[in-house]
């Protein structure tokens, strides 16, 4: 499930904090990841929550959430070249 994305590593830094000094009772950091996309016009970093076997399951998930307005849910590859 996606919660913020920017192309600043440090607002996603500050975004975090943020969010785990709010949200400490629900949300643990251990279940916060962050990845990045390079392209042509720069590098993207993704903030996402928990890890789903199935893009139903994150979707079921994600309607409990308070903290969430809309669900964007990502499957992230790595590609090895």
């Amino acid at each position: 499930i996606q919660l913020f994305s920017d192309n600043s590593y440090e607002n996603i830094e500050n975004y975090i904090k943020k969010l785990i000094d709010l949200k400490s009772l629900i949300i643990s950091q251990e279940e916060l990841f962050v990845f990045s996309i390079n392209s042509q016009i720069g590098i993207d970093y993704f903030l996402t929550y928990k890890n789903f076997n199935s893009k139903n399951e994150a979707l079921s998930y994600c309607k409990k959430l308070s903290f969430v307005k809309k669900c964007l849910i990502i499957n992230p590859q790595t590609n090895n070249f």
